[in-house]
């Protein structure tokens, strides 16, 4: 969180500066790591967010991989 202060400074409006989303795909679909990267980026991008910094999260604590 404190890499982002500066970005958040940046702009007086923020007032929730953390989102939080999960993206699951099915578990019929095997993805590789590039295409989940690909999936996160896309997702990033057509919501509004890609022009900012972000995490993204992989991993699989239920049993198929997912993101947040």
């Amino acid at each position: 969180m404190q890499a982002f202060e500066p970005y958040i400074a940046l702009n007086s409006h923020v007032r929730k500066p953390v989102i939080h989303i999960s993206l699951n795909p099915s578990p019929k679909d095997i993805l590789l790591e590039e295409q989940m990267t690909v999936l996160a980026q896309e997702f990033m991008e057509k919501f509004g967010y890609g022009n900012q910094p972000y995490i993204v999260w992989l991993h699989e604590d239920i049993n198929r991989k997912h993101m947040h």
